[in-house]
């Protein structure tokens, strides 16, 4: 059974990074990522048999495409590349969202595309919350990242009725987001998040220099204990009500394990 949705995940994954694969693109930029875990979350309100469907397929495919899309721009905003560099992975990124579009025109899905349009628009609005600084509060900040790191999927299950997990993917997002943190402070790398949080903490103005090693130690507190609470909620969710697809389950597992 989780052999079956292994090759699932495997073989659609490979389709989408085909549709990705611009050859110019790929000599200059990074390989786009295409995060094997966010494809299961897309597939699960789907049977085995469902996702053989050519429509679903693209549905999935679809939202992972914006996903990627979002994720080549944000490595704009993070990046020290080179100037060319930079340009080029924008074009990626606008590249990216020309082949969703596609799709979903191709498929004449009217009341999809309003949907994940919904999500883009609330990803981005919540992205400038946290780079601007116009959270008033770490709660503010910390619903944004959830809304950045979930609002695709939160949208996408609302449209094929599929509320019931949406809390536990989103926690389980906001986990792998919080653990991609915790490395960029110890890399002593910059953190859209945690600079957020420090000015609220602090209520200082972030400086180009970064935040003060000095500060770090807390904030390391403060990631350290929300991946203990998340990771506290996940496991709770989980007793409660977990879909039945063994490789969603051992992900969660593996998920949880880590330190």
């Amino acid at each position: 059974m989780m052999n079956d949705w292994l090759k699932i995940v495997a073989t659609l994954k490979e389709k989408i990074q085909l549709k990705l694969n611009e050859p110019y693109l790929m000599q200059h930029i990074d390989s786009p990522m295409i995060n094997e875990d966010r494809l299961l979350y897309l597939l699960l309100p789907f049977s085995k048999g469902q996702i053989q469907s050519p429509k679903v397929e693209m549905n999935v495919t679809t939202a992972m495409l914006i996903q990627v899309a979002l994720d080549t721009h944000e490595k704009v905003i993070n990046s020290n590349e080179s100037t060319q560099k930079q340009q080029l992975t924008v074009l990626a990124g606008d590249y990216f969202s020309g082949l969703y579009y596609q799709l979903l025109a191709n498929g004449k899905d009217i009341q999809l595309i309003r949907y994940l349009a919904k999500a883009i628009k609330e990803v981005n609005e919540h992205k400038i919350a946290v780079y601007q600084y116009e959270s008033h509060s770490i709660e503010e900040i910390i619903e944004s990242i959830r809304k950045v790191e979930a609002s695709i999927i939160q949208k996408f299950y609302q449209y094929f009725h599929f509320e019931t997990y949406s809390l536990l993917v989103t926690e389980l997002l906001y986990l792998k987001r919080l653990f991609n943190e915790r490395t960029l402070l110890l890399e002593k790398q910059p953190s859209q998040m945690f600079n957020a949080i420090h000015q609220q903490l602090f209520q200082s103005v972030q400086m180009d220099s970064g935040i003060p090693e000095s500060n770090l130690p807390i904030l390391m507190d403060y990631c350290n204990q929300q991946i203990n609470n998340v990771k506290a909620t996940i496991s709770k969710l989980m007793k409660e009500d977990c879909p039945e697809n063994e490789l969603f389950i051992e992900s969660v597992r593996e998920l949880l394990k880590v330190e």
